[in-house]
């Protein structure tokens, strides 16, 4: 039996097919020299907000930034607790734990690894100041169920989409369902059906924060916060109100 080789990943191969672009982009970046942030930026935001369906996006260094502006930018701190799912990367539970948060498990469901609405409810305590559900592997967690508990005790909904960027979920983007969302670029993601390779931001039908990862948002203050946080840092920055 003939045994082949898989890669894990195959970088140069994906570049090859769009090497005159990403070249074209590098010089366009060396010749006018703005390095940090800069029209590259703007304009990968604007087309990122527009894809996901939502107003604004942020761009920051990665997911786990994305995930600590989201829960910053709804006053996450020492003595709350973030609900989220158990079986994701360190990141969706770490990024609270680095607030001085504590990360509150509910278990997933067998169908779809997922958070299990079922279980959401009795994890909630009067110190729970966010809900963050894992679309895990490109399949979205049931974001009616967990949003209609959330709003019933006014906790805000901060998707983690680092695996879900293209991802569908009743004709709505991952991503754009909650407050805020966040997701990753990094070549091991996996990819949508629609062959986006997911990447790390954070977005939301509300406000967001977050790439390469990016937030998006629908809410002016919160963009405005988001950015403000990318540049300065979130400890030297109020959460808008």
């Amino acid at each position: 039996m003939t045994q082949t080789n898989v890669p894990y990943v195959a970088l140069a191969l994906r570049a090859r097919r769009v090497k005159s672009e990403l070249m074209a982009a590098i010089e366009r970046v060396i010749d006018h020299g703005i390095y940090i942030l800069g029209p590259e930026v703007e304009e990968f935001e604007r087309r990122f907000a527009a894809y996901c369906g939502t107003r604004y996006a942020v761009g920051v260094a990665d997911g786990t930034s994305a995930l600590i502006l989201a829960l910053r930018a709804v006053g996450v701190g020492p003595g709350d607790e973030v609900i989220t799912a158990p079986n994701s990367f360190a990141a969706s539970a770490s990024s609270a734990a680095l607030l001085g948060a504590t990360p509150r498990f509910v278990d997933v469901r067998r169908e779809d690894l997922n958070m299990d609405p079922a279980l959401l409810e009795a994890a909630i305590t009067p110190r729970t100041k966010a809900i963050v559900p894992v679309h895990l592997t490109v399949h979205p967690a049931d974001m009616e169920a967990i949003v209609k508990i959330a709003d019933r005790h006014g906790i805000p909904v901060i998707e983690d989409a680092a695996q879900s960027v293209g991802t569908l979920y009743h004709g709505r983007k991952t991503g754009s369902i909650g407050q805020l969302g966040c997701s990753a670029c990094i070549h091991s993601r996996t990819c949508t059906p629609s062959g986006m390779p997911a990447s790390s931001r954070p977005t939301t039908s509300r406000c967001t924060a977050g790439c390469s990862r990016r937030a998006t948002t629908g809410s002016r203050a919160g963009t405005k916060w988001s950015s403000g946080a990318r540049t300065r840092g979130s400890t030297r920055c109020m959460p808008p109100s």
